[in-house]
């Protein structure tokens, strides 16, 4: 029977962690208050929570999957779709598996994301059970050097008035290394001064990001760059409306000089290739969920 060795040098049998069975449990929550960004709201928070069971007992449990109005069709591809083409597949091959689940991105009368999403649930779990079976936190198993990091929280939706925007800014520096905060509703102007307030009631030290979820034009986003310029803003992330248009983005950072981050709403990795290959941003947070 063959073994394979994980990245840290522990040995498994190939033959182990077989896939038995998959569990979903989909959650969706309802807010205390409508959540406003730059063009959408929530009302709710979603989340599927995988199970995936072995034969060795080993069992992963991880969440993935937030899109609200999708998670009955999230599912029907996890179970009728995914769950065939793993089960019975050894969990120390996360590679391989993802591999024979990639086929299900290839239905084009459909929205690919939902399938990279699935997908994405049986993935976790997968390395999820791997870290268990070899008794290490996943950032060691992928070769991390630290035992910690700095940690943001997300924040300056419009429900708030600037007062209140001070005092939940207040709180999070506080508790928190830095924060990405909403802009991208009003004129570039009002949002300058929103971010202003924030800085103000955070204080120098504290990482201010701003994120516009594709709400400016390319003049609207070079503007507000340029008002903001004073501020210490770490990144500009998903400057330009409505497709992350890669040679907006490219233009914002050179007329501006603040830096762009943008490939949360990429699905696939040529579709990231091509925001750093243009020159369309300086940090990439590509979203594996």
């Amino acid at each position: 029977m063959s073994a394979t060795t994980d990245p840290l040098g522990a040995t498994i049998d190939r033959g182990a962690l077989r896939i038995e069975r998959i569990e979903t449990i989909a959650l969706r929550a309802p807010l205390a208050r409508r959540f406003v960004g730059s063009a959408y709201s929530m009302t709710h928070r979603s989340t599927i929570i995988t199970r995936l069971y072995t034969s060795d007992g080993v069992v992963g449990e991880v969440y993935n999957g937030d899109t609200d109005a999708e998670q009955a069709l999230i599912l029907d591809i996890i179970h009728e779709e995914l769950a065939p083409r793993v089960i019975g597949r050894s969990a120390s091959d996360p590679e391989g598996a993802w591999a024979a689940m990639e086929p299900s991105t290839n239905d084009i009368l459909r929205d690919r994301a939902l399938a990279l999403q699935a997908i994405a649930c049986l993935d976790t779990a997968i390395w999820d059970v791997l870290a268990r079976a070899v008794g290490l936190p996943l950032h060691r198993l992928w070769g991390s050097v630290t035992d910690s990091l700095p940690l943001s929280v997300i924040g300056g939706y419009y429900h708030l008035d600037p007062s209140e925007t001070q005092r939940v800014v207040a709180g999070y520096a506080e508790r928190f290394s830095g924060m990405k905060f909403k802009v991208g509703g009003k004129t570039p102007a009002e949002d300058a001064e929103r971010v202003r307030l924030a800085r103000e009631a955070a204080g120098p030290e504290f990482v201010l990001m701003v994120d516009a979820n594709q709400g400016y034009s390319l003049a609207e986003a070079v503007e507000f760059a340029r008002r903001a310029a004073e501020l210490d803003i770490r990144w500009f992330e998903e400057p330009c409306r409505w497709t992350n248009d890669r040679r907006w983005m490219r233009d914002v950072r050179s007329q501006s000089g603040m830096p762009v981050a943008a490939g949360q709403s990429e699905v696939t990795l040529g579709g990231l290739r091509d925001l750093i290959v243009e020159g369309a941003i300086d940090v990439s947070n590509f979203d594996a969920s």
